[in-house]
């Protein structure tokens, strides 16, 4: 897989593309992805990987760099959290008991128990390109 993806970098190269100098990798689109998960400490190799199979399924990276997994999920939501300078709030978070669940899980968003973790009221589950 790895090789396709260089080879289809050279032949974009060749033609007048850019390659991204960090990857090795001409996709324009996961220009910015790329970047921020590499400033997260993500393995270039992996990350070249992932642009590769994001390209061909149409994907996000990360859902690709995840499906690989080339990265704990925790791990990388921990790592975005930080990153915006939110609280990561992990698998045991306990949910406001007058929570309606099909309108939460529409929107992605969920109100936290009393009590839970400092600084945290809101559970956001994670979504795609912003």
């Amino acid at each position: 897989m790895v090789y396709r993806v260089e080879r289809a970098a050279e032949s974009r190269q060749a033609a007048g593309g850019s390659v991204s100098p960090r990857i090795g990798v001409s996709a324009p689109r996961y220009e910015h992805e790329s970047r921020l998960l590499l400033d997260l400490g993500v393995p270039p190799a992996a990350v070249r990987q992932a642009v590769g199979e994001a390209a061909r399924l149409g994907v996000p990276v990360e859902a690709a760099l995840l499906a690989a997994r080339a990265v704990g999920e925790d791990d990388l939501y921990r790592a975005f959290a930080a990153w915006l300078d939110a609280p990561f709030v992990g698998g045991g978070a306990e949910l406001d008991p007058g929570l309606h669940y099909g309108a939460a899980a529409g929107a992605g968003v969920a109100p936290l128990a009393a009590g839970g973790p400092p600084g945290a009221r809101w559970l956001v589950a994670p979504r795609g390109r912003a």
